[in-house]
């Protein structure tokens, strides 16, 4: 009975990770999202990779993302909330990961070895729903995530807007 339950217990913990360890290349549009409608950018900057952040740190303050929420409110009523739904993933071919990767050595020239290094990437459509209380409105697009330095982010700002 024991190498039963020994059976089982291994199967729940490959079930859990596959679980757990799936879908890390949602993360950033986790925190995008997430930081757009409690206008965190703390929360919204994650989505970056740690070399950029620094850089969009002036673009994306508390204060921008307080005027995004906002306009968000003034068009959708309060209490915003922002779900999504990937409806395609599609793995970004090597030759295009590697540019992206030449982009980022090149603008962050004093990186720490790795921070640039991009393993992995999709290009995902993706369909979000605005919602608040007056008003919501849902629509598709294109948002591209790759593996920067170890971690699931958006190479871009502009891949979200």
């Amino acid at each position: 009975m024991s190498s039963f339950r020994s059976i089982s217990y291994s199967v729940q913990s490959m079930k859990f990770c596959a679980l757990a360890c799936s879908g890390g290349y949602k993360k950033p549009i986790d925190y995008m999202f997430t930081g757009m409608e409690k206008a965190s950018s703390k929360t919204f900057l994650k989505a970056f990779p740690k070399v950029m952040q620094d850089d969009l740190e002036d673009k994306f303050d508390d204060d921008a993302m307080d005027t995004l929420k906002e306009k968000l409110e003034k068009q959708y009523g309060d209490k915003i909330k922002i779900t999504y739904k990937i409806l395609d993933k599609e793995k970004i071919d090597k030759d295009d990961l590697e540019d992206v990767q030449d982009s980022l050595e090149k603008k962050y020239d004093d990186a720490k070895k790795g921070e640039t290094k991009v393993t992995a990437g999709y290009k995902l459509t993706v369909k979000a729903t605005i919602k608040g209380k007056d008003d919501k409105d849902t629509d598709s697009t294109t948002i591209n995530v790759y593996k920067i330095g170890g971690k699931w982010c958006l190479a871009s700002p502009s891949s979200m807007f």
